[in-house]
């Protein structure tokens, strides 16, 4: 059983959104973490928190397409439904704590500026 068109043609988009996701935010944890007068700015905390948070979501991007592309072949099993449970829940749980990080480094600045 072949997944819809629309979903086959959105899973190269999706996964170089993740590796683009990865890769930046490797990039930037590496400079944060290899110059200790970075490390010690408050600033650069909540930016490496935010890093992490969103490291953690571009590692679960793919495996949100890919529980919708087997959406349709693990109708009523037990298993695909506790995948998608769990996948889906992880989703929501990493992008609220990236939404809060980009919360609380917002309030930061405001504070800093005040």
């Amino acid at each position: 059983y072949l997944a819809p068109p629309e979903l086959t043609a959105m899973q190269p988009f999706v996964w170089s959104i993740a590796i683009l996701t990865i890769m930046a935010n490797t990039l930037l944890i590496c400079a944060l973490l290899s110059n200790k007068w970075l490390c010690r700015q408050r600033q650069n905390k909540f930016m490496l928190s935010l890093a992490m948070a969103d490291l953690s979501v571009g590692f679960i991007m793919p495996f949100n397409v890919y529980r919708e592309q087997t959406e349709f072949l693990f109708e009523g099993m037990s298993a695909r439904q506790m995948f998608c449970k769990c996948i889906t829940s992880l989703e929501v749980a990493l992008i609220y704590a990236s939404i809060y990080h980009l919360l609380a480094l917002s309030l930061d600045r405001l504070y800093l500026i005040t």
